[in-house]
């Protein structure tokens, strides 16, 4: 299912608007990224899909996946 929230997040949060729009592709995204949060995320970072930044959001997501890369793989990042 990661993916499939993955493909949301970065491609429906793109500009926050003033007031999200109930059943639109914007606030599809923000769950997504409730979900992606939820599910995998917490373990490496701290989401706050109603008062962050778009940017913020993906950039976390982006670091949450990096982290687990790492831990897998044991990865030395240098």
């Amino acid at each position: 299912m990661a993916h499939y929230e993955l493909e949301k997040i970065f491609s429906y949060l793109i500009e926050k608007s003033k007031y999200v729009p109930n059943g639109s592709n914007e606030e599809w995204g923000l769950k997504m990224a409730k979900a992606f949060y939820d599910e995998f995320a917490l373990k490496w970072v701290f989401i706050d899909v109603n008062n962050m930044d778009y940017a913020e959001i993906k950039l976390l997501v982006l670091v949450a996946l990096f982290m687990e890369c790492k831990e897998q793989n044991r990865l030395e990042i240098r």
